[in-house]
């Protein structure tokens, strides 16, 4: 389950992304130590907001998720959809 301040953060980004504000968001010092940072960029894909996550690692990979802006809904509404995704 997310602390009170991840879902805030969530809330923040969903709410910035809906209204269009959210271009790119960039995370560093995340709690795992092999990823260096974490990018999140929207953008269309088949007529559907998405939102791509990218996390680069220590050992120089990236990798690449994409999810429809309703994914990142469900998972401020419900915490516990984490684990099906």
């Amino acid at each position: 389950m997310p602390s009170p301040a991840q879902q805030k953060l969530a809330e923040l980004i969903y709410s910035a992304a809906k209204k269009r504000f959210l271009k790119k968001a960039v995370f560093s010092k995340c709690a795992d130590k092999e990823i260096l940072r974490a990018t999140a960029t929207l953008f269309e894909k088949n007529g559907e907001t998405v939102i791509q996550i990218e996390h680069l690692k220590k050992d120089g990979k990236a990798l690449h998720k994409t999810y429809p802006l309703v994914t990142l809904q469900l998972l401020i509404l419900f915490p516990s959809f984490r684990k099906s995704i």
